[in-house]
């Protein structure tokens, strides 16, 4: 109701969060002692007090992106490494086939010289291949092929970058519990916060519901 002062009284009954949104508005409340003279307490908006923690989540933002590209660049290379070793075993296998018609079907040798030679030669391909993957826990799956060794190069491209995956995904983390911090103050102050702004390096702060 009314009170003096043009200032609004508040029951006791009145909840954390609808007295933080009513203050916002006001920007200040007094609290009045029996015996004493009132205390008049000023209120900081959403942008004073979520300042700090905003300034972090640009920073934070800024780094995670770094990474980020930094990241792609080195699992871009990863792959493209991964797709020449899996070109180039195709490609063996076309010359080892080649091989074989010509010694076979073109060569004095003929099929009696070739065909076992061939059964051997197959057989010794596949188990090569089987101990390969099983050296490196893989199943026999021809898409097992890259990603059997895209992990080690990224390893190492991320250690020739000095790209730290631990940092990265702290940074990530931490990104998002600003982010949560944020939000629940708006929520207190009833307004929609925009991180956009931040990055341009203004406030776009508007009502809740508009």
């Amino acid at each position: 109701k009314p009170g003096k002062g043009g200032y609004m009284r508040w029951p006791t009954s009145t909840e954390v969060g609808d007295f933080v949104r009513d203050v916002a508005r006001g920007k200040e409340f007094v609290i009045e002692i029996e015996g004493s003279d009132d205390m008049p307490v000023s209120m900081p908006n959403f942008r004073q007090r979520t300042h700090f923690l905003r300034q972090r989540l640009v920073a934070t933002t800024g780094e995670t992106e770094l990474q980020a590209r930094l990241k792609h660049e080195c699992d871009g290379i990863a792959r493209q490494g991964a797709r020449r070793v899996a070109v180039g075993g195709f490609a063996g296998l076309v010359w080892l086939w080649a091989g074989v018609y010509w010694l076979t079907f073109r060569a004095s040798l003929g099929r009696d010289v070739m065909e076992p030679v061939t059964h051997l030669v197959c057989l010794s391909t596949v188990m090569a291949g089987y101990l390969l993957f099983f050296y490196n826990n893989r199943q026999v799956l021809c898409p097992s092929v890259p990603h059997m060794t895209v992990p080690k190069r990224q390893t190492k491209l991320y250690r020739e970058k000095g790209f730290d995956i631990d940092k990265w995904e702290e940074l990530v983390i931490e990104g998002r519990t600003l982010r949560r911090e944020i939000n629940a103050i708006a929520e207190e102050y009833d307004i929609d916060w925009d991180e956009r702004s931040d990055e341009a390096g203004g406030d776009m702060i508007k009502p809740s519901g508009c």
